[in-house]
């Protein structure tokens, strides 16, 4: 009886981790894209707008994919990178929430990095670096940029080109309830969405 017991709480400490944990997705897929932007004489930061943080938690893991646009600098790598995640507070004026260093990032490739990087819902994810390139477009839902490292930055009036996009996203985990379970909302199960369990939502 005892083993019984002790299987059916391992059981439950196993499936309440796997409830509480949720995904958290910030910025814009890291692909290959139709343009470059960049500068070959001046530090550059750039915040995506677009695709803003699901959720509050840690970002784990962030993929870049930048271009050789300059390929006399670094070798077209990006160099004296760091990420951050951003938040707005008031138009077009963002202050840094957390950021951290990353090593250069290789061009024409996706990189992925692992971080700690501390993210609030709403929050918005960029980059800085110097020299090198971000892969862009210019449709989609719009991009922060400032010629200079500002990283971290407090307050701090950014460009705003509406329709431009980089490639740097990010994922994370948080502690969350999207959905309902006897009364509480939870996310996933195994990895698995669901939204009703024995006829509850």
């Amino acid at each position: 009886m005892k083993k019984i017991i002790l299987i059916l709480f391992t059981l439950i400490l196993i499936l309440s981790v796997n409830v509480l944990a949720v995904d958290i997705d910030i910025g814009m897929p890291a692909i290959d894209r139709t343009g470059a932007f960049g500068h070959n004489t001046l530090s550059v930061t750039i915040i995506n707008k677009g695709s803003p943080a699901n959720a509050s938690g840690m970002i784990t893991q962030v993929e870049i994919w930048c271009t050789n646009a300059y390929p006399e600098l670094n070798d077209g790598n990006l160099g004296n990178v760091r990420v951050a995640t951003f938040y707005e507070t008031d138009t077009n004026v963002l202050t840094v929430r957390d950021w951290e260093a990353l090593a250069d990032v290789p061009h024409s490739q996706k990189v992925v990095r692992s971080v700690s990087l501390n993210v609030e819902q709403g929050d918005y994810i960029g980059i800085r670096f110097f020299p090198g390139s971000m892969e862009r477009d210019t449709e989609g839902d719009g991009m922060w940029y400032l010629f200079e490292d500002a990283i971290p930055c407090t307050d701090k009036t950014f460009t705003l080109s509406p329709t431009s996009v980089i490639s740097l996203y990010g994922i994370g985990a948080a502690v969350g309830w999207p959905h309902k379970w006897n009364t509480q909302t939870i996310s996933k199960w195994n990895t698995q969405e669901f939204t009703k369990w024995n006829g509850l939502e």
